[in-house]
């Protein structure tokens, strides 16, 4: 796969490798999902916050909570986890909720 660079063009369909999967969410199901630039978030320490951590967050946050204020929660502490160290990356979290019937 070629080397890609943010001030060049994105990546074309031939050259990005997806692992492309069907999943049914339930009623009441949350769907969360993270770019890179959650996962490699660091603190002023210079540590990343993980897997694990983000599991943990994400948890606390959708557990039985509307979308908009879990996605209050994250944000409030993603921005406290970062402090005053500089953003390297984009933050992308997308969350989908399946209704409940």
């Amino acid at each position: 796969m070629p080397e890609y660079d943010h001030l060049s063009s994105p990546y074309t369909a031939s050259e990005f490798e997806a692992d492309l999967q069907n999943n049914k969410l339930n009623a009441g199901d949350t769907l969360v999902i993270v770019s890179d630039g959650v996962l490699e978030l660091k603190n002023c320490s210079e540590e990343m916050l993980g897997d694990k951590k983000v599991k943990n967050l994400i948890s606390n946050a959708y557990a039985e909570k509307s979308l908009i204020t879990a996605q209050q929660i994250i944000e409030q502490q993603l921005a406290e986890y970062l402090g005053e160290s500089e953003q390297l990356d984009d933050i992308t979290l997308v969350a989908l909720r399946s209704p409940c019937l």
